[in-house]
């Protein structure tokens, strides 16, 4: 609950349970309320399942791996945990997908030949995952990566002044990236101008109330808490235990702020494209239309929208035109034959087949159940 990534993960076990599923839920908001003594009483008392974000006080993990009940871990690489035979999943960030998208983004601002990775303190595992990829990425395209040794925030600056600039930082979280951001102001060292920086989680709290903003990588957690519950429920179904899972989840975009702003030229593409999307979707525009309005080649625009956007235009496309489509369900007096025609789909049949594979029901049951 104290950060982004868990309080995201929450809405997604939430939209989960939105699809008219009845669970008594207890929520532990902090670590310490994750005992040893409370995993036991949970047995006891017959509870179905637990997911979890944290390791909770000594002995539960422990605790855990006895408990009669599934389990599901969420970005928790314990290998104790990984002990349990049975009735667990682990459901974790692609953290080698987090560091490859960070290096696509930074090497695509220009000018760049000089980059730079600062792991999380401590140093987790999930921080080298990252850290690991960036590289790799970074070389892949040519330029030349740096890792800070340690230390701190005087080692920190002195270790970002001797750096060749311009030169791009990418941190292990935001909150991390914000102690780069503050070690460049005591150092007199201009952001963006001279120094690129990039975070990951877009906690908001944090990334836009640092001056100047901050950008972030953004793994998709709510989709994490999503498939958290959904595994939980066929844990809790099955009539025999369930082999151990490892459920991966992908990044889901790139929000760039002022932290990066004046490398990225691909920020504002990106931006008109969302802008013509919204206006034009539902009128029946397609890929080609997108693409003539911003003026660049196909395979260009493409690439920028998919690096940072997280997904294709043609997506973008479906994913505006289906949300026109909900809009006017909600709105009964609206026919359902008029639908496809006012939100730019071309054929009625393309449209319920595609409403029925993404929502997996009729527009006429969505309609029924959102009135419900």
């Amino acid at each position: 609950m104290t950060g982004a990534s868990g309080r995201n993960q929450l809405m997604g076990i939430f939209r989960f349970l939105g699809y008219e599923r009845q669970w008594d839920i207890r929520l532990l908001q902090t670590p310490a309320e994750l005992t040893p003594a409370v995993v036991e009483s949970a047995a006891a008392e017959g509870v179905n399942g637990l997911i979890t974000c944290v390791q909770g006080q000594p002995g539960t993990v422990e605790a855990l791996v006895a408990a009669p009940f599934p389990v599901v871990a969420l970005d928790l690489d314990s290998p104790v945990l990984k002990k349990r035979r049975h009735n667990i999943v682990f459901v974790w960030t692609d953290d080698k997908g987090v560091g490859e998208r960070g290096a696509r983004f930074l090497s695509g601002l220009g000018r760049i030949g000089t980059f730079a990775f600062v792991p999380s303190l401590p140093e987790e595992g999930w921080s080298r995952r990252r850290e690991t990829a960036f590289q790799r990425e970074v070389a892949r395209h040519g330029g030349t990566c740096s890792v800070f040794p340690g230390g701190d925030a005087h080692a920190l600056g002195a270790w970002l002044e001797s750096l060749p600039r311009p030169v791009a930082v990418m941190a292990a979280s935001d909150l991390r990236a914000r102690q780069v951001i503050e070690a460049c102001h005591d150092i007199n060292l201009d952001i963006p101008v001279q120094v690129a920086v990039l975070g990951v989680d877009n906690d908001e709290l944090l990334c836009d109330y640092t001056s100047p903003t901050l950008s972030s990588v953004l793994p998709d957690f709510e989709d994490e808490g999503f498939k958290a519950a959904q595994a939980l429920e066929r844990m809790m179904n099955a009539r025999r235990p369930c082999a151990p899972r490892i459920i991966p989840c992908s990044v889901k975009s790139i929000v760039a702020r002022e932290s990066t702003h004046p490398f990225a030229p691909s920020e504002n593409l990106v931006r008109r494209a969302r802008t013509f999307i919204a206006r034009e979707a539902a009128k029946g525009a397609s890929v080609a239309d997108v693409v003539a309005h911003l003026g660049v080649s196909r395979r260009l625009a493409d690439l920028r929208f998919r690096e940072i956007a997280g997904e294709t235009i043609g997506d973008a496309l479906t994913r505006t035109r289906l949300d026109a489509v909900t809009r006017l369900l909600r709105q009964r007096h609206v026919p359902l034959s008029q639908i496809p025609a006012r939100c730019g789909f071309a054929n009625a049949n393309s449209l319920r087949n595609l409403f029925r594979r993404t929502y997996g029901v009729s527009m006429r049951a969505w309609r029924a159940n959102s009135s419900r």
